[in-house]
């Protein structure tokens, strides 16, 4: 049977959640497969986009969540 990349393991890459076996494995199936060089990049950019959002919550719904901390 042969062992592909799925996209899980794309974002554990990403978010560098692999052991170095997998990440030799995952690079190398990124050398053979271009549909997979393709999710890679797109997923950088959602990446790249992420990091760029600015959340703006309304000041009752910081409310909410620290008093609910302040429960727990």
């Amino acid at each position: 049977m042969v062992e592909t990349s799925t996209q899980t393991d794309l974002i554990r890459l990403l978010y560098s959640e692999t052991s170095i076996d997998e990440c030799t494995e995952i690079s190398h199936h990124l050398t053979e497969d271009d549909e997979l060089i393709s999710l890679n990049k797109d997923l950088h950019a959602v990446k790249d986009h992420l990091n760029t959002v600015v959340y703006h919550a309304q000041p009752h719904t910081l409310t909410n969540i620290l008093n609910y901390a302040k429960h727990k």
